[in-house]
């Protein structure tokens, strides 16, 4: 099991598609279908309904996507142990509202980048109040939005 293929489960049911995580992961379609098809066979049960359309996280399925969340939140602070030097390093999910998409981001990945080498930032987009209910939820760790 790996841990690519416990993020892109954990998008799918965010997304509420295999389209739309392929799309924010920046992967086609057949590769979120390959590992979804790999992660089930490894785990021996379905995380699936295929019979809907979008195919539908099943009971497992969901209690599978929040037990990756759990365990990939432990890999993160895993990777936090050894740094005494208190460089910021680990993974970062941080949304951005679509204008800020286009005007703030790019200076601040380049920024973030340089400054901070060992920091691995991702990027999600989104209105304000999706962006700050999944702050609320644990899936982004912060977000750039407008004020509703």
């Amino acid at each position: 099991m790996n841990l690519r293929a416990l993020r892109t489960l954990i998008e799918i049911d965010r997304a509420g598609s295999f389209a739309l995580a392929a799309d924010q992961l920046g992967l086609t379609l057949s590769a979120v279908s390959v590992q979804m098809k790999t992660l089930e066979a490894e785990l021996g049960f379905a995380l699936f309904d295929r019979t809907r359309r979008p195919p539908a996280l099943t009971p497992d399925g969901r209690l599978a996507a929040t037990r990756a969340r759990a365990a990939l939140r432990e890999v993160e602070s895993i990777r936090g142990i050894a740094d005494a030097s208190g460089a910021l390093r680990g993974t970062f999910r941080i949304g951005f509202v679509g204008t800020a998409s286009v005007r703030l981001m790019p200076g601040f990945l380049a920024r973030a980048a340089e400054a901070y080498p060992e920091a691995r930032i991702l990027v999600a987009s989104g209105l304000s109040e999706s962006l700050i209910e999944r702050v609320r939820a644990g899936e982004l760790d912060a977000a750039v939005v407008t004020e509703t």
